[in-house]
């Protein structure tokens, strides 16, 4: 007890300081151990917010994972984070997400930190935490379009294989074990054509009031090809379903053309390769009804099937010809016209009752007269070629052939479209009426597999891309896309096509050949695809190319509009199309489908 009085005297009187620099060290150690428990509560809370709102965001986004990339995914849970914890003091990193399709799952990750207040006298400036979190949802739909070339190039063997082949898929895939009610087909069938069900005459997205700039291309109500018409005035509109109806007992088939391909929109926007709905503020969003035009008389040109004269026409624009004399007159002295220079009329001929001035001169003959001076005699047509193609009244009251090259159904012979069903029996029967017949228009026929899959119009069975589906086509083809030129300078077209005439401007020109017409269909095929794959739509792209060669333009787009180079295949024989079919319907049917 005597020692410890001494020490602590000695305590006192001890001016060294040594003991205070050891308290003060003692006393920061001691704060910093004691606040880390501030700093320590501080993260959690931060780490409890942040695990609540990424709980969230996966639930959020997991539906997603079908149609977004991993960057999108990413930024997108960045910024709901973000907004959600609404802290400066917070420091957010978003790790890449784990995205696994097959299974439906979405995992999350995510780093935290914020400064510390306490523990950073002892040299920790910042307390970090990870916080996770996996949504998964396997899908629940399969749908799948299948986009076959019913062309006259697949007739024989080839069709018979097809149909037996994409008959065995369709088995395939239906009887997946678990869930067959939550698989749907819709077939697409295609040659240079598409045709849908008649009755979506008066369905909403057809064009029956005339609102598509493209329903005036080939017609005129005037007689006169240099007057337009604006499709945006209720008045000043042409309705081709009312050209179908002024011809009795004839009936539209159900051929439409594609919409316009307008080169004031970005390409991948123009709406023959985008999947637009139909708006009454875009006329050009609605699809039009085929009409092939019929074209003059007397020219040999194609697709002649009626008369240009018509008595529904006014006679005051006959098709015929008319005669018109003029003259110069003589001078009888410098100055001074001779009177026998009259202001109409010539001495032995009717007055002109026509002139010729801008018309297709047919003869014409010159004079000289003493009294009248070079007198000229010309006959000229009332109305031109293009006139007499676009006039409608030459359609009043008349019947032409029902379908073919002589009506205005054109080659309107392809099977219908059919809607995504889960009927697996109308599908195979469909499928076993597939004919080979026309040209091919792998374009046409790979936007309305689009169109079957989309869940807006013109056809609504399909799910939200957001719902979780698995979206599928399966793109078919023997051949090449064809366009048809014929060379004149008058249409250029040997087959009315779904663009209409090269002429109408919408698929080349006047000048445009079968290869240009090829390159341009071919890059537009590919545009569709891209369109339809890409994130906002996630559709899976298989293409099949019936000896199709390696390395030409054909098996390129092929490749190109397969989702990737594996799901495009290139079966050399028909008798390969079974292999081929089953093999993609062995991946099909491999999803994993819930409840």
């Amino acid at each position: 007890m005597l020692l410890f009085a001494k020490l602590l005297k000695r305590f006192h009187r001890d001016e060294s300081g040594a003991f205070a620099v050891i308290f003060g060290v003692m006393a920061i150690v001691l704060i910093a151990t004691g606040g880390s428990v501030v700093d320590f509560v501080a993260i959690q809370q931060s780490r409890a917010n942040a695990q609540i709102s990424l709980d969230s965001t996966v639930l959020a986004l997991q539906p997603k994972i079908h149609t977004h990339t991993t960057a999108q995914l990413k930024s997108t849970t960045e910024k709901l984070l973000q907004e959600s914890i609404g802290s400066s003091e917070v420091t957010i990193t978003v790790l890449d997400p784990v995205v696994d399709k097959e299974a439906g799952s979405l995992l999350l990750q995510a780093k935290i930190s914020r400064p510390t207040f306490f523990v950073k006298l002892v040299g920790i400036d910042k307390m970090e935490a990870l916080v996770r979190a996996e949504a998964t949802r396997a899908r629940t739909r399969l749908e799948v379009a299948m986009v076959l070339d019913n062309s006259g190039s697949m007739g024989g063997t080839k069709i018979t294989r097809l149909r037996e082949a994409a008959a065995l898929a369709v088995d395939i895939i239906s009887e997946y074990k678990d869930f067959p009610e939550k698989v749907f087909f819709g077939l697409v069938p295609f040659t240079d054509m598409i045709k849908v069900d008649p009755s979506y005459r008066y369905s909403g997205w057809m064009d029956t009031n005339g609102l598509s700039s493209t329903s005036w291309d080939n017609f005129d109500d005037d007689d006169n090809s240099k007057t337009g018409h604006d499709v945006s005035n209720a008045t000043d509109r042409l309705n081709r379903f009312d050209l179908y109806d002024a011809m009795p007992n004839f009936t539209w088939e159900g051929c439409v053309e594609a919409r316009p391909h307008n080169t004031s929109l970005p390409f991948e926007q123009r709406l023959d390769v985008y999947d637009k709905a139909p708006t009454p503020s875009d006329g050009d969003t609605y699809i039009v009804p085929l009409f092939q035009p019929d074209t003059p008389d007397g020219t040999g040109y194609r697709v002649n099937y009626l008369p240009d004269t018509n008595p529904a026409c006014s006679t005051s624009t006959s098709t015929g010809e008319c005669t018109e004399t003029v003259w110069t007159g003589r001078y009888a002295s410098p100055g001074r016209s001779s009177s026998y220079n009259p202001d109409s009329g010539y001495p032995g001929n009717a007055n002109n009752t026509c002139s010729c001035t801008g018309r297709t001169i047919t003869s014409s003959s010159s004079s000289w007269d003493w009294y009248y001076g070079t007198v000229t005699q010309s006959t000229c047509r009332v109305l031109g070629l293009r006139e007499r193609q676009e006039r409608i009244c030459k359609y009043q009251g008349v019947t032409p052939a029902q379908i073919g090259y002589s009506s205005p159904n054109g080659s309107c012979t392809v099977d219908p479209v059919t809607p995504l069903t889960n009927d697996m029996k109308d599908i195979k029967s469909r499928i076993a009426a597939m004919d080979a017949n026309g040209g091919t228009n792998i374009h046409m026929g790979s936007m309305w597999g689009w169109r079957v899959l989309s869940p807006g119009e013109p056809f609504t069975e399909g799910v939200g891309y957001d719902k979780g589906a698995s979206k599928v086509m399966i793109i078919m083809t023997d051949g090449e896309n064809t366009g048809y030129p014929s060379g004149d300078n008058f249409n250029n077209t040997y087959y009315y096509s779904m663009y209409g005439l090269f002429y109408n401007g919408r698929l080349g020109n006047l000048g445009t050949t079968s290869a240009e017409a090829r390159t341009e269909m071919d890059r537009r095929t590919v545009q569709v695809c891209e369109n339809a794959k890409n994130s906002d739509h996630g559709i899976e792209i298989y293409t099949i190319g019936l000896g199709v060669s390696s390395g030409t333009p054909n098996w390129t787009m092929l490749t190109n509009c397969a989702t990737d180079a594996g799901k495009a295949y290139f079966p050399t024989d028909a008798s390969e199309l079974n292999d081929v079919f089953t093999a993609i319907a062995d991946q099909l049917s491999d999803l994993r489908l819930s409840q």
